[in-house]
């Protein structure tokens, strides 16, 4: 397989809160588009609905953006 990984961490002091994967991909066709895939999103339990997936998720699409590839998730 083509790409790189990386392993995302949300903390809050020394407490993970949450974490995603994004591997970035060169496509095979259209014209060797880049991809960024979103994988693995988790969410510490006493953590969810306070917005860290929103934060996650931004972070994610932005870092893909950053990298001038097309976020996927999955």
């Amino acid at each position: 397989m083509r790409g790189r990984r990386g392993f995302y961490v949300a903390c809050d002091g020394d407490v993970v809160r949450g974490t995603f994967q994004l591997t970035l991909m060169t496509g095979l066709l259209q014209r060797s588009s880049r991809r960024a895939e979103v994988e693995g999103v988790r969410v510490l339990a006493t953590a969810r609905r306070g917005g860290i997936g929103r934060l996650i998720m931004a972070e994610a699409v932005e870092t893909g953006r950053e990298r001038r590839a097309v976020v996927w998730c999955s």
